[in-house]
């Protein structure tokens, strides 16, 4: 998933998961076995727990459906097998549920089936379908093949469902944080390779991917390809986007433009215009993830969430990055993987510098070079800010500094180091080989894209802080580039005294609701740390026991 709103970057919004596999299964003989249909953690998210609104979050993501016709659609599917002798089920995603199917030729596939909350109905399905086709077939990324799948409920499964290969290897999750620096560079160099193909595929629109037959009324999809030859491919088409800022905290159920569009600034625009239609029809806003508001602090009002966007539209056009001769583009239509951490990439575990595939490619969005993630999430960096120069190098010396002299806090300062030291050295290497990609970082880290970034969820919050950025950059409206660039035109913001002083409180306000969310979560991982250790020590009765209640904590602390 795309970034929508900096401070939400790792964050659950409630939910703690452990990373750790979790498998519900049942195998036996097709003569013998139980139904399938009958275990209900197949339909349910069994991968942990919701702190805010359960009961809504679990019903957004429980779907039954025919498991028995799914494993007889896989069997005819895959080579050579006659009946499915297993069942076993992955570890939920947020969005949807794998189901790991093996057949009686010990063929293993994957059953995909998509959870109520992963978009709109047919699109979601046949914009992924369609697009690891085109990622494995015409750009030669390694991803799964896709053996039968279904974009409707009108079928004997009875749900929308993907049916692919299993990737040989193992997710690099089971090993990540075994690998030395040196091992983890060389998977990221593989990644910034397969980077650098995405790079030098262009588009002629910005939105998602489909099969041309699945879209009505489409044209054929146009690109330029590597050698810089423009291609029409007949098979393909663009359409509706499905990106998770189109689709989340209800935004699937309001009608609003969603593409596809054929230049970078009405790809921006669109953005306000959407967030403006939902602000507007929406009854109730959705409670923010990462700030509690109370007295004291700022709060939310439709009128303010309205004057952001409002203000975000009247200067948009002028935050686009640089097109100048002296640089190649890098507002030009690509496709991308946006959520590259461990548990979405196989490697070959002999040699984990082999990638064998990337999956999940559900919600892929053809959008602007300079829009998408760039630095892979398996880099897991979530420590002090990197601004300033990119390029410059960790200093362990320093690190140590930040932390307690105890060896405990020493050894969190040696693992911050690490994963500085990483990035680092991921940034040195696209420095050096891929300067379009080095000029997407230099660009994430000005002033202009956070301008950009902030709105596309403004719905759920962010207006305070963003009315104080539009407030900063009335001041310094002369310096963007595409103001000096145009004759150097008035700036359309205009705020009174009154007003500013308004913002700045507010700006306060919700920089403290942010403060006390923190809180609130640190004071309740502290809480639950207590509780699982009073629950191990009264229900194990031995260190095996006491392992097994660890790995069954459905808490992240």
């Amino acid at each position: 998933m795309r970034r929508i709103f900096p401070a939400i970057r790792g964050f659950k919004i409630g939910v703690g998961i452990h990373k750790q596999q979790i498998r519900s299964m049942a195998t036996a003989s097709e003569q013998t076995r139980p139904d399938w249909n009958n275990n209900e953690d197949f339909f349910s998210f069994t991968r942990g727990r919701f702190l805010r609104d359960e009961a809504g979050e679990l019903a957004q993501r429980y779907l039954k459906f025919d498991v028995e016709e799914l494993t007889r659609i896989a069997a005819a599917a895959a080579t050579g097998a006659h009946h499915c002798i297993s069942v076993e089920k992955f570890a939920d995603g947020m969005h949807s549920r794998a189901l790991l199917l093996t057949m009686d030729n010990g063929v293993q596939v994957v059953g995909k089936i998509l959870n109520p909350n992963a978009g709109r109905a047919h699109f979601t399905t046949a914009s992924e379908v369609a697009t690891m086709d085109f990622m494995r077939n015409v750009l030669g990324t390694p991803v799964p093949k896709v053996l039968s799948w279904s974009s409707t409920r009108d079928n004997p499964v009875g749900a929308e469902y993907i049916i692919m290969e299993k990737l040989p290897g193992i997710q690099l999750d089971e090993i990540w944080n075994k690998l030395d620096v040196a091992a983890r560079l060389k998977i990221v160099k593989k990644i910034a390779m397969c980077q650098a193909d995405w790079t030098m595929t262009s588009f002629s629109q910005f939105s998602s991917l489909y099969y041309k037959q699945d879209i009505l009324s489409a044209k054929s999809l146009v690109y330029t390809d590597k050698d810089g030859n423009q291609i029409t491919d007949s098979r393909f088409a663009i359409g509706l986007s499905t990106s998770r800022q189109n689709t989340d905290d209800g935004r699937k159920e309001i009608e609003f433009e969603r593409g596809p569009w054929k230049t970078v600034e009405e790809y921006e625009v669109a953005t306000g215009l959407r967030e403006l239609t939902c602000i507007e029809q929406f009854p109730q806003h959705p409670i923010s993830p990462i700030a509690l508001y109370g007295p004291g602090t700022y709060r939310p009002s439709k009128q303010k969430k309205l004057d952001a966007v409002r203000g975000y539209l009247k200067i948009v056009k002028y935050l686009l990055p640089d097109d100048d001769h002296h640089h190649q583009s890098i507002q030009t239509s690509h496709i991308w993987h946006n959520d590259l951490h461990a548990d979405n990439i196989f490697v070959n575990p002999d040699d984990p510098s082999e990638i064998t595939g990337f999956i999940d490619w559900q919600s892929s969005e053809l959008a602007p070079l300079y829009d998408h993630t760039i630095e892979p999430y398996i880099l897991d960096y979530d420590g002090p800010r990197l601004d300033g120069e990119l390029l410059k190098r960790p200093e362990l010396a320093e690190i140590q500094k930040l932390f307690d002299p105890d060896p405990a806090s020493q050894k969190q300062a040696e693992s911050l180091f690490v994963k500085m030291s990483l990035v680092s050295l991921y940034r040195h290497l696209i420095h050096l080989t891929n300067s379009r990609l080095f000029q997407v970082l230099e660009f994430q880290q000005t002033s202009r894209f956070r301008l950009l970034l902030f709105p596309r969820n403004l719905l759920v919050d962010g207006e305070a802080t963003y009315l104080a950025l539009l407030a900063e950059q009335q001041k310094d409206w002369m310096n963007l580039p595409r103001v000096y660039a145009e004759g150097d035109p008035e700036c359309p913001l205009q705020f009174s005294a009154e007003e500013l002083a308004a913002i700045e409180a507010d700006s306060e306000g919700a920089a403290l609701g942010i403060t006390l969310m923190q809180d609130l979560q640190d004071r309740a991982k502290k809480v639950l740390r207590e509780v699982r250790k009073d629950l191990i020590r009264e229900y194990s009765s031995n260190e095996k026991e006491a392992s097994e209640w660890e790995s069954a904590w459905p808490f992240v602390d």
